[in-house]
């Protein structure tokens, strides 16, 4: 189905996704693998993800080109959490229903956490350039604290300070935020 997905596109979005599938497919597998921790379930949401890539080119093919590949990671985290809920519904059903009950999700923990995130992602993009990619290249691409010096022409050490102050920054910013004390980073 990829394949003839694939075909219809012109040269270059076909030469991009091709170029994004050799480069990326790794990582993006890493990224489904964390959510769903099974091999199998992991490849199945990399491949819906890049379908839903070559479906939607038009869409993706304007965004500035640094940024096309984390757009392509929420792609794939999506696919991915979807295909945990669609295992997870299918788990549920298969409970006796007085456990099934149990272990649904409340409608207030979902928009909680919802919330949340929300108040996140605000913090996150009110820091600097520096600390937000301090955490991409951290938490998004998973990179060490090496690596992170060597692209930041900084010492290992003081990546990790510097990583650990912006978690601290934020933990308190959110908490403050929780207890009405509304204070910006």
């Amino acid at each position: 189905m990829i394949y003839l997905l694939l075909s219809a596109l012109p040269e270059e979005q076909h030469s991009w996704v091709e170029k994004t599938f050799r480069e990326e497919r790794a990582y993006f597998f890493r990224i489904a693998y964390q959510i769903l921790s099974d091999r199998d379930a992991a490849e199945d949401a990399v491949s819906a993800a890049f379908e839903k890539i070559i479906r939607n080119i038009d869409k993706i093919w304007h965004i500035p080109c640094p940024e096309r590949v984390p757009y392509c990671v929420s792609i794939v985290r999506r696919c991915a959490i979807d295909l945990q809920r669609k295992n997870r519904k299918y788990l549920l059903s298969e409970l006796p229903e007085e456990l099934a009950e149990e272990r649904e999700e409340l409608p207030e923990d979902i928009l909680l956490r919802r919330d949340l995130g929300e108040m996140l992602r605000k913090k996150i993009e009110s820091l600097s350039s520096e600390e937000r990619a301090l955490l991409q290249l951290r938490y998004v691409r998973m990179y060490s604290f090496g690596q992170i010096a060597k692209l930041l022409h900084i010492s290992e050490e003081s990546a990790k300070k510097r990583g650990q102050r912006i978690i601290r920054r934020l933990r308190e910013s959110l908490s403050d935020d929780a207890t009405g004390n509304r204070n910006d980073i």
